[in-house]
């Protein structure tokens, strides 16, 4: 089943659910775990499954970054928000080492990739240009991913600290602030369309009100209002 939760907001309770908490985040929620034992005492816990991976996950910044965003994506992008995976227990790394959730807090522009197990920068991706993607940094964080997963901790203090990303974020905090800007980015292409509608439909009533008054006069009949009262 599927519940909204805030503009955007989706929560799953079945494999592989999404879960949003507002505008401005998905998360992917799987987890590890035996099954629980059926009891007669109904209960509302949300069942637990095994790891699924989705290939070719649009979602997943391994393949979503191969792509890059025009400027007039950006509002959107900052409204739907970073793809945070969480999981019980994440995928080990070559150095025998595990990328640990808690980040996500610590770091409101990380994410984290299920394909490649390597992390990315939200912002960096959304912001940068193509000269700073062709960087060192660039690569590591945009493109391919970073994979210091031996060296977790630092590895984002230096990257939530460096000159590259805080230009990038500079530039999403503009959008952030106009919110107006943000908005228009959900309702703006169907507030369009129904405008588009009403004056397609206030045309045509034009149209027939002037076949009225022509026929009206090519024929020499007086228009008339009758007055009940």
């Amino acid at each position: 089943g599927l519940v909204g939760t805030g503009m955007g907001g989706l929560v799953g309770t079945g494999m592989g659910g999404l879960v949003g908490t507002g505008m401005g985040t998905s998360t992917s929620i799987c987890s590890i775990s035996s099954p629980s034992p059926t009891t007669d005492t109904p209960t509302t816990e949300i069942p637990k499954v095994d790891i699924i991976a989705t290939p070719n996950d649009p979602n997943d910044p391994a393949s979503r970054n191969k792509t890059i965003p025009s400027g007039t994506d950006l509002p959107a992008l900052v409204a739907r928000g970073r793809h945070i995976v969480l999981l019980t227990s994440y995928p080990e790394a070559s150095c025998k080492r595990k990328f640990q959730s808690k980040y996500f807090d610590m770091y409101p522009w990380l994410e984290w990739s299920l394909s490649t197990n390597r992390i990315f920068c939200y912002d960096c991706w959304m912001a940068s240009s193509n000269e700073q993607r062709a960087t060192q940094v660039g690569q590591c964080w945009v493109v391919s991913g970073c994979r210091r997963i031996n060296n977790l901790k630092q590895a984002l203090k230096k990257h939530d600290e460096s000159n590259f990303h805080k230009s990038n974020v500079f530039r999403i905090s503009t959008i952030k602030s106009n919110r107006n800007e943000i908005v228009n980015a959900f309702i703006g292409p169907r507030a369009v369309a129904k405008q588009q509608a009403e004056k397609e439909k206030n045309r045509k009533y034009a149209a027939y009100l002037v076949k009225c008054v022509v026929f009206l006069a090519e024929g020499g009949i007086a228009k008339r209002v009758e007055k009940n009262y």
